[in-house]
């Protein structure tokens, strides 16, 4: 099941529910909300959206959040915790990609909560700032089918067939507006369709 949870995360409904997240990024806070779900009802309900760009107000950022958004990311599900105190943690994840039961002491993401960071298998860093953060976001809008028109347009106007490094400075900026715009659109079409078709 996590397998087939795992080819849905470009969906819409999986990126959309990340999307006030992203702008607020916390890789603390995320752990915080998948030990208090497992504190309080003996389970957690959301998956860890892992090397995901972090956001900045400043527009000079903008290409390079936009850049990274389309050419990395990965998403665990994780399902157990260890906290001895209160500056840092581990948690035990299921990782598509390493399946295996010999990969489980590997499959471990590793947080600094007092400098708000982590480290999970070449995403993130302990020892200095990074770049991405992570994502606790409900894992309801992987287990259900639906398009990946966002994905798929962002990664059209971002990364062109043509392979050319045309997407710079403010061209990148724009393209991933355009993007985004369209994609959302496309999203209420087809969600209004939908809605037309249900006797």
């Amino acid at each position: 099941m996590v397998q087939i949870w795992h080819g849905r995360q470009l969906t819409d409904a999986a990126l959309l529910a990340a999307g006030a997240q992203f702008l607020t990024p916390d890789s603390a806070r995320s752990f915080r909300r998948f030990r208090d779900q497992v504190l309080a009802n003996g389970c957690s309900t959301v998956a860890f959206d892992i090397g995901i760009a972090r956001w900045a107000w400043s527009p000079r950022r903008w290409p390079e959040i936009l850049r990274r958004l389309v050419t990395q990311g990965h998403t665990i599900v994780p399902y157990a915790f260890q906290q001895t105190d209160d500056d840092s943690a581990t948690v035990q994840v299921y990782d598509p990609s390493y399946p295996a039961p010999e990969d489980a002491p590997q499959n471990i993401v590793r947080f600094d909560l007092a400098r708000n960071r982590y480290r999970y298998r070449g995403f993130g860093a302990l020892d200095r700032d990074d770049p991405t953060t992570v994502l606790a976001v409900a894992q309801r809008p992987f287990s259900q089918p639906g398009t990946a028109l966002l994905a798929s347009l962002a990664s059209l106007i971002l990364h062109p067939a043509t392979g050319e490094a045309e997407v710079r400075g403010n061209k990148t900026v724009q393209r991933g507006l355009v993007a985004i715009a369209v994609g959302l659109l496309a999203i209420v079409f087809s969600r209004t369709v939908r809605g037309r078709e249900t006797p």
